[in-house]
């Protein structure tokens, strides 16, 4: 069944009132338009939101990992300080043990110490004791300078004068470093 459509409208009001439909068309595409920039606006200032505060609590958790990791990086700083400051004291202490026992083993058997004296800071060591004879001495003289940390040794020219029971009072450079030694 064909209804019929009859406009008793003018074509001057047909016009504007199709004007007026596109105009409320574009209207509500508009509306439509903004109350999903709205919620689309809510939605961002939210997650903003919600990241900022998990932002906070990330920073607030890192930090307070720094300070535990702190106080342990300042107890290995000064564990390290020491054993740098140990490792120092090494590299300058020498071991006198051997160097005794080399002394020891130089010693003839007519000579008897009474002193043995060791100064590092103008690097000497000074002999005091008693030889049987002269030749003694000066086999004595000349097994103390072939041992590699004895650099020059004085023996004063009036203790060569006696023949026996000579008392003597020697001092001698100490060489550590036999690269050094004198030849």
């Amino acid at each position: 069944m064909y209804l019929p459509s009859i406009n008793l409208l003018s074509p001057e009001k047909r016009q504007h009132i199709r004007h007026m439909g596109t105009l409320q068309f574009f209207k509500s595409i508009l509306e439509i338009g903004l109350v999903m920039l709205s919620v689309v606006s809510i939605i961002l200032v939210g997650g903003w939101w919600i990241l900022q505060q998990h932002f906070r609590d990330l920073t607030a958790q890192l930090t307070a990992v720094a300070d535990t990791y702190a106080i342990s990086n300042k107890k290995i700083h000064d564990v390290n300080e020491a054993v740098q400051q140990a490792y120092e004291l090494q590299k300058r202490h020498t071991i006198w043990t051997p160097l005794l026992a080399e002394v020891s083993n130089a010693l003839p058997s007519g000579i008897v110490l009474s002193h043995l004296t060791l100064n590092t800071s103008n690097n000497s060591i000074g002999f005091i004791g008693t030889a049987k004879t002269r030749d003694d001495l000066l086999r004595f003289e000349t097994d103390i300078e072939e041992l590699p940390f004895i650099g020059e040794l004085i023996i004063p020219l009036n203790q060569l004068a006696e023949k026996e029971n000579i008392s003597f009072s020697l001092s001698a450079e100490l060489v550590l470093d036999t690269d050094k030694k004198k030849k």
